[in-house]
């Protein structure tokens, strides 16, 4: 069981250790690090035959870790290339090639991204031949395709492609929701005649009122509150021609939101009146069912329009119409209310109607609803710590919100925060509400005080998770002295020297990082745990290869037993090595990394500085030596592209074909 334990903790700490870099400053370690001998002399993890004798049994060596050697990279890996081959077929003037290219694709997430990739570069007429003159009845665009490409094609303003493009849909209704959505894109740019124009090529009463309701907000927005009062009462009469009672109530809900957005409440409030007319005066059986569809709308709305009441300092009627959408929050269904009475509650908060907030409370509560993780941060985020306090002593969960209260005010207030952890009763939460604290009193520098919160924490069940993570805080600060101490507080004996070899490895790495390469060498012989000692080995090694001291380097990572950790210790000296234009120095380093797609991932990043280098003769023997057919398609249709941009097309072409070949296309000419 312990050992479970401890593989289990490795684990999980292990990304938070190893993954980030820690970028910490010559000037910040300079206090803290003056030598190796007077940095650690507290810090002596004691052998244990857990752990240091028997390192290797403990945790997997990496040999044995799931790797993905045995993997073929081509079965995953997807093929993204064309959108770029197009683009660069368009810039290069082979529009015919770019066309046919285009033609031939039949997976819908690379027509839509062609389809966008012609818009970028401007090549309209190509994309208008791409979907009318093709036949594309084997690939339509998902609705929200089709919206994304219409608002692209709006923002170009290429209003009359667009209105085209619409021709080409089938679904009458789809055409109709476009149409509405050019409209907004015209009212948006100020095209107030050209998107009345539009909107009466709108033959839905529904969507036209929408449309007409979306011109009156732009031009209210616009400061033409005329205009807009027109557009409004042209969509009302437009929606009452609607037939059916829920299209038309559906309606008169966008066109009351709307309405409340703009701050014109007698109007808005009109609305909601005649939306619950209209739900009365339908037949019985309809009643109820309208009545509760659009319940939850009009309290959303009632909710819209006290807040901008609140906004313009008319209290006395925004808290009468608050009031009214808490009467009709629970008229039918509470269940149905959702994240409304968190949005009452917020709104009470922040407009300070505390006695209000109260009486909400006790009236959410009655049907079933809990509002105090909402309400607690909220008042501790507006400082009203004492209401919170008052509030808590009457809920249930009082552990819980008292917790939420801490994580909420720790920052504003840490003394007051401090006290109001420690009156948590269960251990768990306590622990962590003080986790949140010590993080913030570190980024202080009160570190004292943080040994002390990690005492109160120590005596929570599974306590390592929060000590831990605390103790790489302070490591990577450079606090190892706190950061042991925060270690000894570590029930579990096996997590305990776990964790005070991670503050060995951490020291190393800081050190790497200060240029302190020697002592870190020293640090790092310390740590009995392969994998941080490994881990901590890679990085100085890295580090010295980068230094140009390329002979230690190597001579360091033959002392790493693990295939995986030289693996990657090879693939970061290609990396280095491409960067000072070094190609066959990385070349031989390649040599060195075992697994297929590390293999790939350096060798494409040679051919890649090759091309940028201009050295394309050379990427193109670089290509031939992937593994993976896909990679190289990339690359090649990379490579092609770079020599067509040269003027050398049949050159490009020779080179991309193949790529295409992979694709399952056919050759361009």
């Amino acid at each position: 069981m312990y050992l479970q334990l401890g593989i289990k903790f490795k684990l999980f700490f292990a990304a938070a250790i190893f993954s980030a870099p820690f970028f910490i400053t010559n000037s910040a370690l300079s206090s803290s690090i003056s030598s190796t001998e007077e940095s650690f002399p507290i810090i002596s993890c004691p052998p244990s035959s857990q752990i240091a004798s028997t390192s290797e049994d403990t945790e997997p060596p990496p040999e044995s870790e799931p790797t993905v050697e045995d993997l073929d990279e081509d079965e995953w890996r997807s093929l993204n290339f064309l959108p770029s081959v197009i683009r660069g077929l368009v810039e290069a003037n082979q529009l015919d090639a770019a066309l046919q290219l285009a033609s031939s694709i039949t997976d819908i997430e690379e027509y839509f991204a062609v389809l966008i990739t012609l818009i970028d570069v401007e090549a309209y007429e190509q994309l208008w031949e791409v979907m009318t003159q093709i036949d594309t009845q084997h690939i339509n665009l998902y609705p929200q395709q089709l919206h994304r490409l219409i608002s692209t094609l709006i923002s170009a303003r290429k209003y009359d492609l667009t209105m085209e493009l619409v021709q080409t849909i089938d679904d009458p209704a789809l055409q109709n929701q476009v149409r509405q959505q050019i409209v907004s894109g015209l009212t948006e740019a100020g095209e107030f005649e050209r998107a009345q124009d539009v909107i009466q090529t709108i033959d839905s009463s529904a969507f036209q009122a929408t449309a007409l309701m979306n011109s009156a907000k732009a031009l209210a927005n616009a400061g033409l509150r005329e205009e807009a009062q027109v557009a409004f009462e042209s969509a009302r009469q437009q929606a009452a021609s609607i037939d059916d009672t829920r299209e038309y109530l559906s309606v008169l809900a966008y066109i009351a939101e709307t309405l409340a957005t703009l701050g014109w409440v007698d109007e808005a409030l009109e609305t909601l009146s005649q939306m619950s007319a209209l739900a009365i005066a339908s037949e019985p059986n309809n009643r109820y069912e309208l009545g509760r569809r659009y319940e939850r709308s009009k309290v959303e709305i009632l909710i819209a329009i006290s807040n901008h009441l609140f906004e313009i300092g008319n209290i006395e009627r925004a808290n009468q119409i608050s009031q009214i959408a808490i009467d009709n929050l629970f008229e039918l269904n509470h269940w149905s209310a959702g994240s409304l009475p968190d949005e009452i509650a917020t709104q009470l908060i922040i407009y300070q109607q505390f006695d209000r907030l109260f009486e909400w409370n006790r009236v959410a509560n009655e049907n079933r609803v809990q509002l105090g993780r909402t309400i607690v941060p909220l008042l501790a985020q507006n400082d009203q710590i004492d209401l919170a306090l008052e509030f808590i002593e009457s809920e249930p969960e009082r552990d819980d919100l008292l917790g939420l209260l801490v994580e909420n005010s720790y920052q504003q207030n840490p003394n007051r925060a401090y006290e109001l952890a420690l009156t948590i009763q269960d251990e768990r939460t306590r622990a962590i509400s003080l986790q949140w604290m010590a993080h913030h009193l570190i980024d202080l520098g009160a570190y004292e005080r943080v040994v002390t919160i990690a005492q109160h924490m120590s005596s929570a069940q599974l306590n390592a998770d929060g000590l831990g993570f605390l103790m790489i805080h302070l490591s990577r600060v450079g606090e190892y002295e706190h950061a042991a101490q925060v270690v000894e507080l570590i029930s579990n004996s096996r997590q305990r020297e776990y964790f005070c070899q991670s503050i060995l490895f951490l020291a190393s790495v800081n050190l790497v990082n200060a240029n302190q390469t020697e002592q870190a060498l020293q640090v790092a012989s310390t740590i009995t745990l392969r994998s941080q000692r490994e881990e901590a080995l890679l990085r100085i090694a890295t580090d010295l290869f980068q230094k140009g001291e390329e002979e230690q380097a190597l001579s360091l990572v033959e002392t790493i037993q693990g295939s995986l950790a030289r693996s990657r210790a090879f693939e970061g000296f290609v990396f280095a090595s491409v960067e000072i234009g070094n190609y066959e120095q990385a070349l031989q380093f390649i040599r060195e990394i075992s697994d297929d797609i590390s293999r790939s991932q350096s060798l494409q990043a040679i051919t890649r500085q090759l091309i940028l280098d201009g050295q394309y003769d050379r990427a193109l023997e670089i290509i031939g030596m992937y593994s993976s057919e896909r990679r190289q398609a990339e690359d090649w249709s990379r490579l092609a592209m770079a020599f067509m941009e040269l003027g050398e097309i049949d050159r490009g072409f020779d080179i991309l074909n193949p790529a295409l070949a992979i694709a399952n296309l056919p050759p361009l000419p």
